[in-house]
């Protein structure tokens, strides 16, 4: 199964990725999505619009798919 770091971001991001997820999900079931924070949201809640909890999930789907670079 294929992992995907998702960042929905500021404006009309989060709802556009949300559709772009939902249709993912309807044509296979071998992606797993896993939402990380960024911009405004981010800075908001962890003081930087891209925090290091963000970083750290995009090094394990790195880690976890070597061969997707």
């Amino acid at each position: 199964m294929k992992k995907i770091c998702v960042l929905p971001g500021d404006g009309i991001g989060p709802e556009v990725l949300g559709c772009a997820v939902s249709v993912l999900k309807a044509a296979t079931d071998h992606l797993e999505f896993i939402e990380a924070s960024v911009g405004k949201k981010a800075r908001d809640e962890q003081g930087s619009s891209l925090p290091q909890t963000t970083l750290d999930i995009h090094a394990l789907r790195r880690r976890d798919n070597p061969s997707d670079l």
